[in-house]
């Protein structure tokens, strides 16, 4: 149903100390990430596509930094960047190689995506009415 933050809300909300089953959820937890940030990627990608239109070539490396290596659009997204990076003044693209560099750390990755991973479910979370229904007995 691609309903991704609620997906990985409920999987976050399962304890560590289930630990039968916290491996399996920790993948399909990541696994739901891809597939969210899959789906981000294309609008990530027509995003970056209308700011280089507007000739915010910083502004478009900034979104285009936003996408996942892993993501299937990945490869449109640095042909893009390596577009806008001829177009950026030096200074701008001190920044943005400062950018890339820290992007690219595989450590940092994995740390970056498990963090997405719980900014999504809390967010999820946040967003969800809190109602709390009572119900009397009365005998």
């Amino acid at each position: 149903m691609q309903q991704y933050e609620q997906a990985l809300g409920l999987l976050m909300s399962v304890p560590e100390e289930v630990s039968s089953c916290y491996n399996q959820i920790q993948d399909k937890a990541i696994e739901a990430y891809k597939a969210y940030q899959t789906q981000r990627c294309s609008e990530l990608i027509q995003k970056a596509k209308t700011t280089l239109a507007s000739n915010n070539y910083l502004g478009a490396l900034n979104i285009l930094s936003q996408i996942d290596p892993s993501a299937t659009c990945f490869n449109e997204a640095q042909s893009l960047a390596q577009n806008a990076e001829g177009k950026v003044n030096a200074e701008e693209k001190k920044q943005w190689d400062f950018q890339m560099k820290k992007y690219n750390d595989a450590v940092s990755l994995e740390k970056q995506r498990i963090e997405a991973i719980k900014e999504i479910a809390i967010s999820y979370y946040k967003s969800q009415p809190t109602s709390v229904n009572y119900n009397y007995i009365v005998r």
